[in-house]
């Protein structure tokens, strides 16, 4: 009962629709606490990455980080207008590679308590482990923490982070 109620303060569903047959947008789309994140990946044109090739790791923002984000910035990303800016966004929640939540420690262990990862839009993101788990630190000083971790899918794996993380940009 104690696992349940902590899953579902964090914003997690108790039961993740993993299926490691389907690629990382059947995954994501089969969970509710993603539909803004994979709107998004749709919108953005993402999503087609994502569909084939790999394997990647995907930092799925649930959809409660979007509560976070500047008053009217989701609306302005979400404009066909903006669709550059909103795959770079998309872009930077993505590495290549299939990366655990082992790994990543593994990783930041080796780095001295830090490892940098390479987005598919090119940018970098910081990761650290703190008590309970991994901390992603975008460019913009932005934090994420991983609040469900290693979700396979046939190319790759995602984990849900609790905050959108940007490169450099303005949003």
């Amino acid at each position: 009962m104690k696992k349940l109620i902590v899953l579902l303060l964090l914003g997690a569903s108790p039961a993740m629709a993993q299926d490691a047959t389907k690629n990382l947008i059947g995954n994501l789309s089969s969970t509710a606490d993603y539909s803004i994140f994979v709107n998004a990946l749709n919108l953005s044109g993402v999503s087609q990455t994502l569909r084939t090739g790999g394997p990647y790791t995907v930092f799925a923002p649930n959809d409660f980080s979007y509560y976070k984000l500047a008053a009217g910035s989701l609306d302005k990303l979400l404009k066909a207008e903006n669709r550059d800016l909103l795959a770079k966004v998309m872009s930077y929640h993505v590495v290549a590679g299939k990366y655990t939540v082992a790994n990543l420690k593994e990783a930041i262990a080796a780095g001295n308590g830090k490892t940098t990862l390479k987005t598919l839009g090119g940018s970098t993101l910081l990761a650290t482990q703190i008590e309970g788990g991994i901390l992603l630190t975008d460019e913009n000083g932005n934090s994420a923490k991983i609040v469900v971790a290693d979700q396979v899918a046939e190319n790759g794996i995602f984990h849900g982070v609790d905050t959108v993380i940007t490169p450099k940009t303005s949003l």
